[in-house]
């Protein structure tokens, strides 16, 4: 009788309904995107190599045409210098010509003046 009652059980195991293992997916309608994809970090920026700049000419500084960061050219010009501080101006002749003296407020104005169109472009 067990045999015949393990056999029924068997019998009806094996005509049970499977379960459906099918996957289910959702389906949308394809339309036209922009994808934006942006990455942040945080760190530190450091330079390959840095490289002094020194004059052999002395005097004030009147004018500075660059800024920390800036590529500029062979031959091209960085300061104004007022050589009444310091020695005579290479184009004296010997006749002892002086730079002009420029009140500070004045090379402020220049200076300030000469950036603004460099910070407009880098303010956004």
């Amino acid at each position: 009788m067990r045999k015949t009652a393990l056999l029924a059980v068997v019998i009806l195991a094996a005509c049970a309904e499977e379960q459906s293992t099918a996957l289910i997916y959702d389906s949308v309608t394809v339309e036209r995107a922009s994808i934006s994809v942006s990455v942040g970090s945080a760190g530190v920026v450091e330079p390959l190599a840095t490289v002094e700049v020194k004059s052999k000419a002395s005097g004030e500084i009147l004018e500075l045409f660059v800024e920390t960061g800036d590529y500029v050219k062979e031959g091209a010009l960085l300061v104004h210098i007022d050589p009444a501080h310091g020695a005579q101006s290479p184009g004296a002749g010997g006749s002892g010509a002086q730079g002009r003296t420029v009140p500070p407020a004045d090379i402020s104005l220049a200076n300030g003046t000469r950036r603004a169109p460099r910070q407009k472009r880098h303010v956004h």
